[in-house]
């Protein structure tokens, strides 16, 4: 069975004359996948632009500021991961950029039911790398799991759901429950056409999704019971589009609400670059044999490919996503000897889609 994260969307754009419907059969994160993601971090100028059809968003001027590598891995390799979701079929590593001091780790573990993209649950783990403490929060939804998509969609089709879930949260000694009660209503707002730091995309469509949470929780302090009760709305906005195993965009809107307390308000976003994919029958199954070396680099790296992955150009990005420099198809070395040192990812097109490569500069 093909893995979560299955993304089938239906978009129909009508004309006057004629009408064409463009099917996104599925967009699919499996084990041994990896997705490389730049963040912009909180910026509340980043907006999501119009809705309905034949739409352009340009986040061209939107320029990261970490960059990060989600994995799709199999539950059976995560202890916790196992003693908590054992029915999940998909565990997926969201690591958060950290520093010195501070390693966070975070889970999330979900499924693929009845045309639905269910999320059991996730955990998260930080460490104080100094003192060794650790805060664990675990969210369970098993008891009614989020339903965070339904396929096919059709542009204008809304689906709507509930969930609940069980929070357990350790601050050092410190342990206390939630209960957290919420809907989610999804709607495929927009199609159109995006522009992103690393390029532009056409028939794209736009799912939108608006989470409410409301929060119930007690904690005793000496003796004493406290119960507060707060609500959350996260407005998603990604942008997909048919053959990318992942959005190519994502706005995240979220308002929390406190008792005594002003509202907090947040925008964070992300833009992604091509998946590194373990599926059989593409790309990956091409790149087993493909060298690129050395990595980390100071001077040349060197590009060994098999001639199946029929490559079209490469393309050096750096972080931000800038196009530093692009090279022909018969290219066999690159020379890095100007590139100021950082992150950049070598991009190879192929026929067969695009694959991108880490690269350090040292």
């Amino acid at each position: 069975m093909k893995t979560i994260l299955t993304f089938c969307l239906t978009i129909l754009l009508a004309s006057i004359i004629s009408a064409q419907v463009i099917t996104i059969d599925e967009i699919v994160i499996d084990p041994g996948d990896q997705v490389t993601v730049v963040f912009i971090g909180d910026d509340q100028s980043v907006s999501e632009g119009p809705s309905g059809e034949n739409q352009t968003w340009d986040f061209s001027g939107v320029k990261g500021q970490d960059t990060i590598d989600w994995r799709g891995e199999l539950v059976s390799e995560n202890e916790l991961g196992m003693k908590l979701f054992p029915n999940a079929e998909l565990a997926i590593r969201i690591p958060t950029p950290g520093n010195d001091t501070i390693d966070f780790e975070f889970y999330e573990f979900d499924n693929f039911e009845n045309d639905r993209i269910v999320t059991l649950g996730s955990y998260a783990i930080l460490t104080n790398t100094n003192s060794g403490r650790k805060d664990t929060t675990i969210i369970d939804n098993t008891s009614n799991p989020r339903e965070d998509f339904q396929f096919p969609i059709e542009y204008g089709d809304v689906f709507e759901s509930d969930f609940n879930s069980i929070i357990t949260n350790k601050y050092d000694t410190v342990e206390f429950i939630s209960n957290r009660g919420g809907t989610i209503k999804m709607e495929a707002d927009a199609t159109g056409t995006i522009t992103t730091p690393i390029g532009t995309f056409n028939n794209v469509v736009r799912v939108k999704r608006v989470e409410n949470q409301s929060d119930t929780f007690s904690i005793e302090i000496m003796g004493n019971v406290f119960e507060t009760i707060s609500n959350n709305e996260l407005v998603y906005y990604d942008w997909m589009q048919e053959d990318r195993k992942f959005s190519i965009y994502r706005i995240i809107k979220t308002i929390t609400s406190l008792p005594g307390q002003a509202d907090q308000e947040s925008t964070t976003a992300f833009y992604t670059f091509g998946v590194a994919s373990s599926g059989s029958n593409n790309l990956a199954d091409f790149s087993k044999d493909m060298e690129i070396f050395p990595n980390p680099v100071q001077d040349q790296i060197n590009i060994e490919i098999p001639n199946e992955m029929n490559v079209k150009q490469f393309r050096i990005i750096d972080v931000s996503g800038q196009v530093m420099q692009v090279y022909s198809r018969e290219t066999k070395s690159i020379s890095m000897v100007n590139f100021p040192l950082g992150v950049y990812f070598l991009n190879i097109e192929t026929i067969h889609g695009t694959y991108s490569q880490k690269l350090i500069k040292l």
